[in-house]
């Protein structure tokens, strides 16, 4: 968890001397994934109540504030990722959908910093991915991940087999 405050943190905007800001959008690109690697944890061990998670959470929440920007570039990507997923596959814009789930169902104060443009971004490419489902190729159910909630529909949304899969 630690790797995801740190990543997080150096995400965050730097003003230099000149009054110019830089942000490391790959090392938040970097915190989001460690996010899901939590929820793996946390799906094994279910001590999703302890007194560090929810600081940990909290803090995640203090640095998505810090972040905002990134943020909303990680949302734009994760639409962009469903519109190409004709071409690069299903897995990575699931994968992105789900880290933004994740925040918003369980990290108290992220709905707060998802504005009206966050969501219709996320509701957006959920219009699409329920389009787009069945004429991507499905990902395979070995590589679903066990701790993937049912809720998460676009994992399984996409049904499409390709002639070289089947008998796989």
């Amino acid at each position: 968890m630690d790797s995801a405050i740190l990543s997080f943190s150096k995400s965050s905007p730097v003003v230099d001397p000149t009054g110019s800001v830089t942000r490391n959008y790959e090392a938040f690109s970097d915190g989001m994934y460690i996010l899901l690697e939590v929820q793996e944890i946390l799906s094994d061990d279910g001590h999703a109540e302890d007194l560090d998670l929810i600081a940990f959470r909290s803090r995640i929440v203090e640095l998505m504030k810090l972040n905002e920007d990134n943020l909303w570039t990680y949302v734009s990507f994760a639409l962009d990722s469903a519109l190409q997923s004709s071409e690069h596959g299903w897995l990575e814009p699931s994968m992105k959908r789900s880290v933004i789930q994740f925040l918003l169902d369980e990290y108290p104060g992220m709905l707060e910093i998802f504005d009206d443009e966050d969501r219709g971004y996320l509701d957006e490419m959920d219009e699409f991915m329920r389009e787009r489902g069945p004429l991507t190729e499905a990902i395979p159910e070995s590589m679903i991940p066990a701790w993937v909630p049912a809720s998460h529909w676009w994992w399984r949304h996409a049904t499409w087999t390709s002639a070289s899969s089947i008998g796989q």
